[in-house]
């Protein structure tokens, strides 16, 4: 018997209560951007996405996001700081959305973003990180003014490249 409870799809019960959730189900629409409050935070809620990922014997993975430089298209120009707050927040609009619903977008300051895929693999992971890297380098219109991006992209997968946060978002960034 399957049944749907707190958007979790249960495949066993065991003398009438829960034993294990089989597939999260898939939130639709574009992911949020969540802000946390530094590195630590962003590793504290890796960590709580380990904890479900090894209780589910689930893949997981992590692409980071710094965004490098800001610039004025033709390199000549001052770029002041709304505009290039303006660009971060481009940025981050491009990163959300290029991932699935169910994907957390954490951001602990303005240049930079983390977004945690659950489920997905090692192969998978570099495939994104390269989009991401082909999506987010480039030209971006902000106002009047055309800005020149670079980002830098780094990626990591569990349990292959770490089985603890710090040592996942080490890989991927060096954080």
């Amino acid at each position: 018997m399957l049944r749907e409870e707190h958007s979790m799809t249960y495949a066993r019960y065991d003398r009438d209560r829960l034993v294990r959730p089989l597939v999260p189900d898939r939130p639709r629409g574009p992911a949020v951007m969540t802000s946390v409050d530094g590195v630590a935070e962003v590793a504290a809620v890796l960590d709580r996405h380990l904890v479900q990922c090894r209780r589910n014997r689930t893949l997981l993975a992590i692409v980071c996001v710094s965004v490098e430089c800001v610039d004025t298209e033709s390199g000549i120009g001052f770029v002041t700081t709304e505009v290039e707050r303006l660009t971060h927040e481009e940025v981050m609009k491009r990163i959300c959305s290029r991932v699935r619903g169910g994907d957390v977008v954490l951001r602990p300051d303005d240049r930079d973003a983390c977004v945690i895929l659950p489920g997905a693999s090692e192969e998978a992971v570099r495939r994104i990180a390269g989009r991401f890297m082909r999506a987010l380098n480039g030209s971006y219109k902000i106002g009047d003014d055309v800005m020149q991006v670079s980002v830098q992209v780094g990626s990591a997968a569990h349990p292959t490249d770490g089985g603890q946060a710090p040592e996942l978002l080490r890989r991927a960034t060096g954080w």
